[in-house]
């Protein structure tokens, strides 16, 4: 019976060593694969290597893990040589609009997330401060120091200048598309400026909000477009924007103590 014990618990311990020597040597195989496609998808290789550490922690495999966080998770879109400041997608595509100070706005395709393709630049004279995409994603709005102009991007990777909104003698700092056609422009002269933009070649001023005592910093759309929001000074307008000829301003959002 000793004997028979003896061997039994010998098994045992024979089983359980060549679990374990199973495990570290999958573990360090998930932990090889984790390395090859770090570069390509740091996502999966993140995943990768924390199973292979659950299954067995031992030194080489925790460090492959800690290693993990020396690749970005995210991808960068390089190419500006100077801040990003404003960034918008296309209405149903892969397509995205970045404007910076370097004085340009690129779209790009983020088809595949972790290989951006930079698809067109536009250039503008001066700096940047914001873009948005119309509602079919095929015209693109940039606000720069002193204009808004209006883009035809149907051929993403050769977009042609529009128009340019009449000048309003106050410098533009925003620029965001609503339903059927409207856009709203933020100005440095504490209104925001209601535009018919359906026939993207002749845009036309609607109205106007006013009320903030400094610069407008931004301007948003409801989901259903009825209302616009502004923010200035340290106060957020919300405005009924039905009648976008005759904009009812609707309530004031205050408490901040800077500008929002």
């Amino acid at each position: 019976m000793v004997i028979a014990a003896t061997a039994g618990g010998l098994a045992v311990d024979s089983r359980d060593s060549a679990l374990r020597q199973r495990n570290v040597a999958i573990a360090r195989k998930a932990a090889a694969d984790a390395a090859e496609v770090r570069q390509h998808d740091p996502a999966l290789a993140a995943q990768l290597n924390l199973a292979a550490y659950r299954l067995a922690a031992t030194g080489d495999v925790r460090d492959q893990l800690m290693s993990t966080f020396a690749t970005p998770y995210t991808s960068p879109l390089s190419g500006h040589t100077s801040d990003v400041v404003s960034i918008a997608f296309a209405a149903k595509s892969r397509v995205v609009a970045t404007a910076s100070w370097d004085r340009t706005a690129r779209l790009w395709d983020i088809g595949d997330a972790h290989h951006p393709v930079q698809l067109a630049v536009v250039h503008q004279p001066e700096r940047l401060m914001a873009v948005a995409f119309d509602g079919g994603g095929r015209v693109l709005a940039t606000a720069s120091e002193r204009s808004v102009r209006l883009w035809d991007v149907t051929d993403r990777r050769a977009p042609a200048e529009l128009s340019t909104l009449p000048d309003q003698r106050a410098a533009p700092t925003w620029v965001a598309s609503g339903p059927g056609g409207l856009i709203a422009t933020g100005h440095t002269d504490g209104a925001a400026r209601l535009w018919n933009v359906h026939d993207p070649r002749h845009p036309r001023l609607l109205g106007t909000l006013p009320g903030h005592s400094g610069t407008v910093t931004s301007v948003t759309f409801s989901p259903d477009g009825r209302t616009a929001a502004t923010t200035g000074d340290t106060t957020t307008r919300l405005w009924n924007v039905d009648d976008p000829a005759e904009p009812l301003l609707l309530d004031v959002l205050r408490g901040h103590t800077d500008s929002p």
